[in-house]
């Protein structure tokens, strides 16, 4: 019996895989990557593909406690 969605989610991995590698790619030299997405399972960095261009990735939260109720306040004050 086939699981299409294993294969689906298969797929979607690779995607991001795929995505992940071109969006280092095209970091330019000295650049940075700022990475917002969270991810269900590990991703594959290949370090060279930064060192040598003295390329840099980093992960940030997109948001931090407070943010919202600092967005209903503002929204509540006008």
């Amino acid at each position: 019996m086939h699981d299409h969605a294993l294969e689906k989610n298969a797929d979607a991995e690779t995607f991001r895989q795929a995505g992940l590698d071109q969006a280092i790619q095209s970091i330019r030299a000295r650049g940075t990557l700022v990475n917002i997405a969270i991810w269900e399972k590990t991703a594959n960095i290949t370090p060279n593909a930064l060192c040598f261009r003295e390329r840099r990735y980093m992960g940030v939260a997109t948001y931090q406690e407070g943010d919202y109720q600092d967005v209903i306040d503002a929204i509540a004050s006008g």
